[in-house]
């Protein structure tokens, strides 16, 4: 049997500091249409190493069809915290975001309506969380050729163009 391990960096939508990047995107599009107020997030100082999933269906292809099985790390092995994150996600809806205030009491404004739209939730903030998870895909460059070619930005970009048009039917509402 051809066996190897693929360990996706941090590709989980489900988790950034106990919330998603699914859940900025989709959410900050709900809030552009008017069915949202508000997004509660926990630590923004967190830092993540977010890729592409199909960065990494690239890289397991590549797994399988070398000759000799292996476990691999497949990650961009570059963070972002999870403010910047949602700042381009903010930006890319249409509603670019001043921050006020630190840690639990920071929030996001959107400069064009003045509306709070971000927001740190202090059940969910955890000054003691990791706040710096990156991997290393140093052998799945060397021996696979592997590079992810989708930036975070571009990624961002992605998700909040499917989520503003799965958030939206009718128009945007200001």
């Amino acid at each position: 049997m051809h066996l190897g391990n693929g360990i996706l960096f941090n590709t989980n939508p489900r988790f950034v500091v106990s919330n998603s990047s699914l859940k900025i995107t989709s959410q900050l599009a709900e809030i552009r249409h008017g069915h949202r107020v508000v997004l509660e997030l926990g630590n923004l100082d967190s830092r993540r190493d977010w890729g592409f999933a199909g960065d990494y269906v690239r890289g397991m292809l590549a797994m399988v069809q070398h000759p000799t099985p292996k476990n691999y790390v497949l990650a961009t092995g570059r963070t972002v915290t999870v403010r910047d994150f949602v700042a381009w996600a903010a930006e890319a809806a249409g509603m670019p975001l001043e921050w006020f205030g630190t840690s639990e009491h920071e929030t996001g404004i959107d400069k064009r309506s003045g509306k709070v739209i971000v927001k740190v939730s202090e059940s969910s903030f955890r000054p003691a969380h990791a706040v710096l998870l990156i991997g290393s895909a140093e052998m799945a460059r060397r021996v696979l050729g592997w590079e992810p070619e989708v930036s975070v930005q571009a990624l961002v970009q992605i998700m909040i163009e499917e989520d503003t048009r799965r958030a939206g039917q009718g128009p945007i509402l200001h």
